[in-house]
């Protein structure tokens, strides 16, 4: 599977492409241009939206397909180009930067860059959400008022892992981590993991997402007696390649019963160890039963 589909919703609010002005702060601006029409410029369009004096009371804002995405520096452009005009949304709390779907160009063709700048200009970001792994790095990471990360990529990089393990994130409650395989750019280990599954990390998590991998039985037995899910609401290992191993651990596992909700769609699980999950006392979400063929199981996004 691919994305594709931009979104519609953001932070409980409809998604419309901006295109000349700002009519309303009833919805959310995504700023894009047709991946095939070489006559838009993406950084005018940007400005403009700048520009617009309602856009000091825009709290959301989406970035999302730019011209050469899979090519060129545009994505530090945008970087830097949002750091400049900081002044210009002071009320930036939602910020998501990729909503870019398999026919604007393959997730793991989107050349990103160093986004640290960007959360380094809005101190007063909630939400930060990022899609493609290519040259991306999250830089020396230090945010007090973030409380949602999610970094979508179909293969991570463990570079990007270790500048997460290393964040200074007092106030995160959502982690997300599409980690991908190795064919895509996946080049962590469950050690490399690990300190996900701790709560001395990130003491106020109360969703994990390790998500879109193919190593999922792995870490579904690494969670045996994890710290992590001490207060943890949500787990989500959906997207992946789980299959009986993981799934058995998950149901020797007393703490998975202490979830509100557990996400393993996308999955390998047989129908016998299912219906074991699905007598858990929590929500499960086994959608999606996957069958291993020949070559073995998939992460639902790679490329």
């Amino acid at each position: 599977m691919t994305i594709n589909e931009n979104l519609s919703a953001f932070n409980n609010k409809r998604i419309v492409d901006f295109e000349e002005e700002i009519s309303s702060l009833d919805f959310v601006y995504r700023i894009r241009v047709d991946y095939d029409d070489e006559e838009q410029d993406f950084e005018a369009l940007l400005q403009k939206f700048c520009n617009d004096p309602k856009a000091a009371e825009a709290k959301e804002l989406i970035i999302g397909a730019w011209n050469e995405i899979d090519e060129g520096t545009e994505s530090l452009e945008i970087v830097n180009f949002l750091t400049r005009n900081k002044d210009k949304l002071p009320k930036l709390e939602y910020l998501f930067l990729g909503d870019i779907t398999y026919e604007e160009c393959e997730m793991s063709w989107i050349n990103q860059c160093d986004v640290s700048p960007l959360l380094a200009a809005f101190p007063q970001l909630k939400h930060f959400q990022v899609r493609g792994g290519n040259d991306l790095s999250l830089g020396s990471l230090h945010h007090e008022a973030l409380e949602t990360l999610i970094v979508e990529t179909g293969g991570m990089n463990r570079q990007i892992l270790n500048e997460i393990t290393n964040a200074k994130l007092p106030k995160l409650k959502h982690l997300e981590l599409w980690l991908g395989n190795e064919n895509y750019g996946w080049s962590g280990t469950l050690e490399d993991l690990q300190p996900f599954l701790s709560r001395d990390h990130f003491p106020n998590l109360t969703y994990l997402g390790l998500k879109n991998s193919e190593i999922s039985d792995e870490i579904a037995k690494a969670l045996n007696d994890a710290s992590i899910l001490d207060g943890l609401e949500v787990l989500d290992l959906s997207m992946g390649t789980l299959g009986d191993e993981g799934a058995q651990a998950l149901l020797a596992n007393p703490k998975i019963a202490q979830l509100k909700s557990l996400n393993l769609s996308h999955h390998y699980i047989s129908d016998e160890v299912s219906a074991k999950l699905s007598e858990l006392p929590c929500q499960v979400d086994l959608s999606d039963q996957e069958e291993e063929d020949e070559y073995g199981r998939y992460v639902e996004v790679g490329e």
